[in-house]
């Protein structure tokens, strides 16, 4: 439902899921799931507001949240993420989830 939402809506639908997504309360696995959906959404015209809200999703509070976020780069295999996946690393307290996101870097760089 997700992606059909935003290939008819387009951005704004990107930014009210992206926002939905973070806000206190919101359901983790929610969030992972809308995160890694934006890797995998096929819309060329909402891809840069996707990106955006996944590299958003790296400071998230949530370790799940940001593991989401990770793969959905993932998806996008875009090296134009690895700076800020980089510094999302540095910053990673969880050793797991540090590990996995240099592994997304790697496929990046």
């Amino acid at each position: 439902r997700l992606a059909s939402m935003i290939e008819q809506y387009g951005n704004p639908a990107v930014a009210a899921s992206s926002a939905l997504s973070v806000l206190p309360g919101t359901n983790s696995e929610v969030a992972y799931e809308t995160m890694r959906l934006f890797g995998r959404i096929d819309h060329p015209a909402t891809y840069e507001e996707r990106m955006n809200a996944l590299i958003s999703g790296l400071r998230h509070s949530l370790p799940r949240v940001r593991d989401g976020a990770a793969l959905g780069l993932a998806s996008l295999d875009d090296p134009q993420a690895a700076p800020a996946l980089k510094k999302a690393v540095e910053q990673e307290r969880c050793q797991e989830l540090r590990d996995d996101m240099k592994q997304v870097l790697e496929q990046l760089e």
